[in-house]
């Protein structure tokens, strides 16, 4: 019994039990609050080497990291296109900052926005994941006027541009066909279904389309 008593007596409190959690939040909070200062007080330090001379690429790199960590999407936006008036931005820079920007292009103005950057980064820099992430932007709005004929626009720039690529050069033309036979199969007749004349002519030519593809990448050299 007064072992029992003893083990009692020393369980703490919970209002003590509630003080420690308050204390912990408090704490954490507070360390959030100075990370953040902190963070802020580094961005201003970085815009103003940068607004002194914009050709530190360090600091342009470092200052765009920052606000990609706070998440403040409008100034992020502002450093990314200051740093691409001054410098070429590699492949990595350039996917990441696309890769931000299309799950935000739900209306067709900001889509027209985000395509006019997928425009700059292949002007930028001669990149397969760079064309293939453009392809796949275009495929997201094929539902639009125009809009199948503007992605197989994209996918002919693409083949184009970095279609002999030895490696890589394949990936893009195989993204290609596999656009094309998924347009084929949605023409395909269901079994037992009568087929009209215009609907016979647009598969066989579907068909025909694949076919020319596929022997315009057999005519590529050095194919990986």
């Amino acid at each position: 019994m007064a072992e029992n008593m003893e083990k009692e007596e020393n369980q703490p409190m919970p209002s003590e039990i509630s003080d420690e959690e308050g204390t912990n939040d408090g704490s954490d909070e507070s360390d959030s609050d100075d990370t953040t200062e902190q963070d802020e007080a580094r961005i201003r330090e970085l815009e103003k080497e940068i607004s002194k001379n914009p050709y530190l690429y360090s600091s342009h790199v470092e200052l765009i990291k920052k606000l990609r960590e706070l998440g403040d999407l409008d100034r992020l936006r502002d450093a990314r296109h200051n740093m691409q008036k001054h410098f070429p931005l590699s492949e990595e820079i350039w996917l990441e900052w696309l890769r931000d920007e299309v799950p935000l292009a739900s209306e067709q103005e900001e889509r027209d926005k985000v395509e006019t950057l997928f425009n700059l980064a292949v002007k930028d820099y001669v990149s397969v994941p760079v064309w293939l992430e453009f392809v796949q932007f275009a495929i997201g709005g094929m539902g639009g006027e125009g809009g199948v004929q503007h992605v197989r626009d994209v996918f002919e720039r693409a083949v184009t541009a970095v279609g002999l690529h030895v490696t890589q050069g394949a990936n893009v033309w195989e993204a290609y066909r596999e656009f094309e036979n998924a347009l084929l199969a949605g023409l395909m007749p269901q079994p037992g279904a009568v087929t009209t004349k215009e609907q016979e002519e647009a598969f066989s030519a579907q068909n025909q389309r694949i076919a020319s593809l596929f022997k315009r990448q057999l005519a590529v050299p050095l194919m990986g």
